[in-house]
């Protein structure tokens, strides 16, 4: 005998549902493993090296147990049927117990079998896990993937903009010439301070006319600037607006792969608290005596049987004696 309780990491009283991926009390875990005791594919798991064909041909068995023989057939559906006739698997609701009973023709092959078929159920419960895992973190892999891909999109679409137009940092590219400009301007205040103070002390003097040349230079600079700046299509401010608009793009893609990240590792943490684990409650062991067959009871029951329809028997040969 096997017994057994499929649990979750979150608590013991609380399970999660491999089948629908829905919290539930790990009753449908439980009865997928019942199903899958029950199904050729537990046959095909624990009789990959013929044990099991090898314990129902053995010569401790007899007529009725044998296979194959004529009475329980030589196919492996009829093998298959045969073998149901010895594993009793129950699934007990109220206590959330799974119960194995496996019958053979020795105690050590009915434990070899009933160790194979716990090993499987264990098998199938990390199938189910490794099923389950895939189906919650899958799609937030997908989401950081995409998230990253766009995100080095943006990166090459950044890099490919800077050199288009020049523009490395448009901010601090804006305050390099803004910090020109107003330097320029200072220049220009104070030149125009000097002029005027030299045409009021010496207005003949020839340092004005070199003053007068040297302001209409810096004029000529000013303007310079600010048409870099504004205004004309080479101006800083056109080149700076589609570096900007992909700097921006760059930041919420940026953004996008942090949540997809931290989606990612809740998914995973998710995943990890809600692993089915089989809890032994009774390992599989080693009969002291056999339960099977049961000689005295069988016999005590042919008799029985045997006495009944002798007395019918008679009571009718009697009857009709009565009648003669």
């Amino acid at each position: 005998n096997v017994s057994f309780v499929v649990r979750s990491g979150t608590s013991s009283g609380s399970h999660f549902s491999l089948m629908g991926l829905t919290q539930g009390n790990g009753q449908d875990d439980s009865e997928a493993i019942i199903a899958f005791i029950k199904s050729r594919a537990l046959l095909d798991v624990i009789d990959r090296d013929g044990y099991i064909h090898g314990v129902f041909a053995q010569q401790a068995a007899d007529r009725f147990s044998a296979f194959p023989s004529i009475f329980s057939g030589h196919s492996q559906e009829d093998f298959y049927k045969h073998f149901n006739r010895f594993v009793d698997a129950e699934f007990v609701r109220a206590t959330g117990i799974t119960k194995i009973e496996v019958q053979a023709f020795s105690a050590k092959d009915a434990h070899e079998i009933a160790l194979r078929i716990l090993t499987a159920s264990e098998g199938l419960v990390n199938r189910l896990n490794a099923r389950a895992r895939s189906g919650l973190v899958k799609s937030a892999e997908h989401d950081v993937q995409k998230a990253s891909d766009h995100l080095k999109f943006t990166l090459a679409r950044v890099n490919e903009l800077r050199n288009e137009r020049r523009v490395l940092e448009p901010e601090l590219e804006a305050t390099a010439a803004v910090k020109l400009s107003s330097g320029t301007e200072e220049q220009l205040a104070a030149l125009n301070v000097q002029l005027a103070q030299a045409m009021i002390a010496a207005p003949q003097s020839p340092l004005i006319a070199q003053l007068r040349n040297r302001r209409a230079a810096i004029e000529r600079e000013l303007s310079r600037q600010d048409a870099n700046q504004i205004g004309g299509p080479g101006a800083l401010s056109n080149r700076m607006q589609d570096v900007e608009e992909a700097n921006a793009e760059r930041g919420i893609a940026e953004k996008r792969l942090l949540a997809a990240t931290a989606g990612l590792v809740t998914a995973q943490r998710s995943a990890d608290r809600q692993q089915l684990y089989v809890e032994r409650i009774a390992e599989p062991n080693v009969a002291d005596e056999p339960r099977y067959p049961r000689i005295l009871f069988n016999l005590f029951f042919a008799v029985l049987i045997c006495g009944a329809l002798t007395w019918i028997a008679l009571s009718l040969a009697e009857l009709v004696a009565g009648d003669e």
